[in-house]
């Protein structure tokens, strides 16, 4: 049977009292029974995985099936309205008509107009539109919630660094948690950078990276042929005492200045590398910190009966 071990902090409200007291809990699985596909197939785990996927699968439909129903409006008005001023020049408030202004076109609008033009190169079929669908849902919102949960796991078992960083909000933000902070701000938080990037060392929510040669390359003696698939072993790189001394330790300040100039810069990788790492590092950092500072200005975090079994270092 499949064990699943449970994360859980507890958030404390720091000084309004009808705050409620809150938890925070994460599930994951940990056995090997499900290495095996055929096994995997019969457990409940699969189960529970197949009907996520339909919940997601079913969601992502109707996103679709949503924004084509607008864009066939928007065009149908389009349409309509031009055969109403078809010479003219004016348009329906008698006023000289001039370039129309550039609306804000979403991802989702652009990718359906391509596939609703008959003439244009561009278009994806249903299963690629849906494909870039499920990537933006997982690495766009999954990954992100995973970190701040590991966030709040860690500073849970180490109250020392979480004192710290409370005290460097305050000191950025003030003591009103409803102040919602700027961009600029967040860069300020220093210590709390740090902490997300430690944490995304140790616990890295895409442990694993795949990339296709585009040319014969060899690595450690071996000469690899063009169209291998390499799998990046990011949790191992993370750890790797070569370049980490006491890897499993939590300490965040591996990430001041003067100890990141002393290690090659693929020695960490939480957002990939190269020229197809993620889009959106840069916006889930500033995420991550917006929600972290939200949530420790109202609560103090405390460790569940887990917490520090799993994770204390």
């Amino acid at each position: 049977m499949c064990q699943t071990h449970v994360l859980q902090v507890h958030l404390v409200p720091r000084c309004n009292a009808e705050t409620p007291r809150a938890s925070s809990r994460m599930h994951i699985a940990k056995d090997g029974h499900h290495l095996s596909d055929i096994i995997f197939r019969f457990s409940r785990l699969h189960k529970k995985q197949t009907e996520a996927a339909n919940l997601v699968k079913a969601y992502i439909e109707d996103i679709l099936v949503r924004v084509q129903a607008k864009l066939l409006i928007a065009e149908k008005n389009k349409q309509g309205e031009k055969q109403r001023l078809p010479q003219s020049g004016m348009n329906e408030n008698n006023t000289k008509e001039t370039e129309p202004s550039e609306s804000v076109e979403t991802f989702v609008e652009g990718m359906l107009k391509d596939q609703m033009d008959a003439n244009s190169d561009n278009a994806m079929t249903r299963d690629e539109l849906f494909g870039q669908f499920l990537t933006l849902i997982s690495a766009g919102f999954d990954t992100t919630k995973t970190t701040i949960t590991f966030v709040l796991n860690m500073l849970a078992i180490h109250p020392t660094i979480q004192q710290n960083v409370y005290e460097e909000i305050l000191s950025i933000l003030g003591t009103d948690p409803d102040v919602i902070p700027t961009y600029s701000q967040l860069q300020e938080l220093h210590l709390l950078n740090r902490v997300i990037k430690e944490t995304l060392r140790i616990l890295p929510p895409s442990p694993i990276l795949a990339r296709t040669l585009t040319e014969d390359t060899e690595v450690a003696g071996f000469t690899l042929p063009v169209g291998t698939t390499m799998a990046v072993l990011v949790y191992e790189l993370h750890h790797d005492p070569r370049v980490w001394s006491n890897p499993a330790q939590f300490d965040p300040d591996r990430f001041l200045p003067a100890e990141i100039a002393k290690r090659n810069p693929n020695a960490y990788m939480p957002f990939s590398a190269g020229p197809r790492n993620c889009i959106a590092g840069k916006f889930a950092l500033a995420q991550m910190k917006t929600l972290l500072t939200t949530i420790l200005r109202r609560y103090k975090v405390l460790p569940g009966d887990r917490c520090k079994e799993l994770y204390c270092r």
